[in-house]
């Protein structure tokens, strides 16, 4: 699944239908004109109405915000596009816009809940750079799945000191760095199986 997302030309980010009592047009209508307008060192000067971050807060409570698996969309796309119903934008507008209310909630200028920004945020910090497996699974341990082995899976290909099971020792993969392990990803294995396959491996390295 990484190298499909990876030759995408294009993501788009499906968030599902949306309808007139959702305000999704209005939300998006907010965050289209916050980066254009104000740079960061004046947002102060800036009138934020209680109603525009309402809409964005409600906006960020839908399903898909909370899903494990949405990180592949963020990191792994070249030209992502976050679509609800029959609206667009740019993923890297969107995500702009939300460093900007964020930088705005860390000044005192407006309130917002943390968790409604979480998954923004975290998968952000993927996209710039990629972690080791066992930070990913902490940072985004509060992230939905429904099969519980993708706890797992769906960080595996994010993890920076993990390779694909299948993956030769003379490979580039590997030349990378001598501690870089190697981890199956193997849906036919119960999942108390796979998270002790990763505790011994971890155990192993010294972690």
């Amino acid at each position: 699944m990484r190298d499909v997302y990876r030759q995408a030309r294009r993501i788009l980010m499906w968030l599902g239908d949306s309808s007139p009592k959702d305000d999704v047009q209005l939300a998006f209508a907010f965050l289209n004109g916050l980066p254009a307008s104000k740079a960061i060192e004046n947002l102060h000067k800036y009138v934020f109405k209680h109603s525009d971050i309402t809409r964005v807060q409600k906006f960020l409570q839908r399903p898909w915000f909370h899903r494990r698996w949405i990180i592949q969309d963020v990191v792994l796309g070249h030209d992502s596009t976050v679509q609800c119903g029959p609206f667009q934008m740019s993923w890297h507008w969107f995500v702009d816009a939300h460093r900007r209310l964020q930088m705005a909630s860390n000044k005192g200028i407006i309130t917002s809940k943390p968790e409604a920004q979480y998954s923004i945020q975290h998968a952000y910090i993927i996209y710039l750079h990629f972690n080791e497996l066992l930070s990913l699974i902490w940072d985004f341990h509060k992230r939905e799945s429904f099969d519980p082995r993708d706890r797992i899976f769906a960080l595996h290909s994010y993890a920076e000191n993990v390779v694909p099971s299948t993956a030769s020792e003379t490979s580039p993969e590997f030349e990378q760095t001598i501690v870089k392990k190697t981890f199956p990803v193997d849906y036919t294995s119960p999942y108390i199986e796979v998270y002790r396959h990763l505790a011994l491996e971890f155990v192993a390295s010294g972690f």
